[in-house]
């Protein structure tokens, strides 16, 4: 389905007066590299006409907000839509970096939140949230003095073995602990190669970044790297 055809599919809806999706859909496709960051870029686009709505599941306006994005018995709802899309970007773009690759970057991305200069953030705006936050960050940075060059690359190691031994099959599967993943703590499989690598028990709990996972879209292989409310694409 060509960019003609997008539009001319587009499920139209009042709230999206003066939006240009042909424009939108062209920006998108020039300036964007991976597969979901197309997906964001639009998402954001349209949440400018048609922010997701303050109210409770059984009101008028989240229902109606539901059924355009979500009613995927519609053919022709944005959940659809967007499908449709990403397909299309995917065909064009005929790019694929090799799945090893990607779990190399997404190695490296582990290291760089945990071991270099990542700030600790749980979305807190409050100024007791902003401290926390701050004391947290002042407790990683320390934690971090000392750990050397070789702890870091066993770890990345230990971490690029683990994504390419399938851990990313499982979770696709609902084994969602398999994932790498911090909430405020670690998850087990992240824990275990954290000591595995040579990191003290005592430092890990500091060390690693709040509100974080990285996965691979496969069908780009693309790194996603989620953090509290934003993601970044590598």
């Amino acid at each position: 389905m060509n960019i003609d055809n997008l539009v001319k599919n587009f499920p139209s809806h009042d709230k999206f007066k003066g939006l240009d999706i042909r424009e939108t859909l062209t920006t998108a496709f020039q300036q964007c590299k991976f597969y979901q960051e197309v997906s964001q870029r639009i998402s954001d686009k349209l949440d400018e006409f048609w922010p997701y709505p303050n109210a409770s599941f059984d009101s008028p306006e989240y229902q109606e907000y539901r059924m355009y994005f979500y009613n995927q018995d519609n053919l022709f709802c944005f959940q659809n839509w967007i499908g449709w899309v990403l397909d299309e970007f995917i065909r064009i773009r005929d790019w694929k970096r090799s799945y090893k690759d990607a779990c190399e970057i997404a190695s490296e991305q582990w290291c760089n939140m945990i071991f270099k200069g990542r700030t600790q953030n749980n979305g807190d705006q409050s100024t007791n949230g902003g401290l926390v936050c701050a004391l947290a960050t002042l407790g990683k940075f320390k934690a971090n003095e000392g750990i050397s060059e070789g702890v870091i690359g066993r770890f990345k190691r230990l971490m690029t073995e683990y994504y390419v031994g399938g851990c990313l099959h499982k979770w696709e599967h609902g084994t969602y602990e398999e994932l790498p993943d911090c909430d405020y703590n670690p998850n087990e499989p992240l824990r275990k190669m954290l000591l595995e690598a040579g990191v003290s028990e005592r430092k890990i709990d500091l060390i690693c970044p709040w509100k974080t996972t990285v996965y691979i879209d496969k069908r780009d292989n693309s790194v996603v790297v989620r953090g509290y409310q934003r993601e970044s694409y590598f």
